[in-house]
């Protein structure tokens, strides 16, 4: 989303802008169109809200990322299709740690 809150308990209106403008605003800033949606912190399931897939759709854009794994995502379904992308926690992390997050190895199990 564009101010990246929560997506859940948003009302029709905010959830529209924050897709949106999300949208535009980086749409604007590539000189292109932002094609690719990726969930604010990059659940899925904690920011669901049942007009979100309909708005995403209406918007233009053509993939969805999300640190939880197309299994998770399509088995909730919430969004069949989700392109995983994988999370790394802030802070300090070791070189070995990083490449275990970014591998795979550490991903998110279904919630």
């Amino acid at each position: 989303g564009m101010t990246h809150v929560r997506l859940s308990g948003l009302d029709p209106a905010r959830l529209e802008d924050e897709i949106g403008g999300a949208r535009r605003r980086l749409g604007e800033h590539l000189g292109r169109p932002a094609d690719w949606f990726a969930f604010p912190f990059g659940e899925v399931g904690n920011h669901w809200s049942p007009l979100a897939p309909q708005l995403i759709r209406e918007m233009g854009y053509e993939a969805v990322f999300s640190v939880e794994t197309e299994d998770c995502a399509a088995s909730s379904g919430v969004w069949p299709g989700t392109i995983p992308r994988h999370s790394v926690p802030l802070g300090p992390v070791t070189e070995s740690e990083f490449r275990a997050y970014v591998s795979g190895l550490l991903e998110k199990r279904c919630l």
